[in-house]
């Protein structure tokens, strides 16, 4: 059975049983139960039988069996366990509708703000979508020490950021994997 073994809650993943046949055997009744429940109960000639499964926060686990009366039953089943945690929180400035948060609010817990909380230990990460410098200034060392600690930060630029946004020479420019400046003309 492949698939993820971890994943979030309420997200539809793929998961693929394999059937690998031996000797003259062209079909064979295979059933897949999912904590418990049956989801698939057939006879197939097919080699990979694809699910889609969305689980809720916990452990769970996937059973599939080929029923089949062969010398080595034991290899007639396969189990595989999946962990669901709960979406990760991320911190999302400004507080606008933006087109990429239909995207994250899939994957995760979203907190929309307008200014940047002085406690960020509870977000998974921050991501700042086409800010000022002075819409972040005074919170560069607050987000220095979160970067610092490993947590995560995501800059999206438009016309408000990097150039645009005056984030040259600042300490928050120092946050930044590039260096922020505008192109120049050379023959």
């Amino acid at each position: 059975i492949s698939g993820p073994s971890r994943t979030i809650t309420d997200v539809k993943n793929e998961f693929t049983v394999s059937i690998n046949k031996f000797g003259s055997f062209s079909s064979v009744h295979l059933k897949v139960i999912i904590d418990g429940l049956e989801v698939f109960d057939e006879i197939t000639d097919q080699e990979f039988i694809s699910f889609e499964k969305a689980f809720t926060e916990g452990k769970h686990k996937i059973e599939a069996e080929i029923l089949l009366d062969d010398h080595f039953n034991q290899n007639n089943h396969y189990y595989k366990t999946v962990k669901v945690i709960e979406k990760p929180k991320i911190l999302f400035l400004p507080n606008i509708n933006y087109p990429i948060l239909q995207v994250l609010e899939q994957l995760y817990n979203v907190e929309k703000r307008n200014k940047i909380p002085s406690k960020l230990d509870d977000y998974y990460a921050i991501i700042l979508d086409d800010l000022l410098e002075s819409e972040i200034n005074d919170d560069s060392s607050v987000l220095m020490d979160y970067v610092s600690e490993g947590d995560g930060l995501v800059v999206i630029g438009g016309k408000s950021s990097y150039d645009y946004g005056s984030y040259k020479n600042t300490l928050f420019e120092k946050l930044l994997p590039v260096m922020v400046g505008g192109a120049e003309r050379k023959r």
